[in-house]
């Protein structure tokens, strides 16, 4: 019987080890895909306190897709907003893709973005760490 409780437990233990390296892989980036990451843009805030920025990332499955990051410099938090995919397939010839967005700040505390029509974006709402963003789709 004792034997069967070691062969159990380390069974669970070798299960909980693949698990953890795992989840230790996956959020660090050493397992998954490949990226690299371009920024395009940014734009500081009337008082300088947040930071605002465009950023694309093409990954070795070919997929590439644009973010918006904000930083507050104060904190050095930084968070997304804005996530969309930037082309369906990137073996076409010719430069890689940047999707035009545009960013205003309406105040310190309220970032404007202008995004494609038609983009299938993904979109922060709400207020976080005190900045409002706004997202406008511009129609031709």
């Amino acid at each position: 019987m004792k034997k069967l409780w070691k062969i159990a437990l380390y069974s669970l233990a070798a299960v909980g080890g693949f698990y953890l390296f795992m989840v230790i892989g996956l959020n660090t980036g050493l397992i998954g895909a490949e990226c690299q990451s371009f920024r395009i843009r940014e734009l500081a805030s009337p008082t300088g306190e947040y930071i605002a920025y465009q950023e694309q990332q093409k990954c070795k499955n070919d997929v590439l897709k644009v973010y918006i990051w904000l930083g507050n410099k104060s904190t050095n938090k930084r968070w997304s907003v804005f996530s969309a995919p930037v082309a369906a397939h990137m073996n076409a010839p010719g430069p890689t893709p940047v999707m035009e967005l545009e960013l205003a700040w309406l105040s310190d505390s309220n970032l404007m973005v202008t995004y494609p029509e038609g983009v299938e974006a993904n979109t922060y709402t709400g207020v976080a760490e005190g900045v409002l963003v706004d997202f406008v789709e511009k129609r031709p």
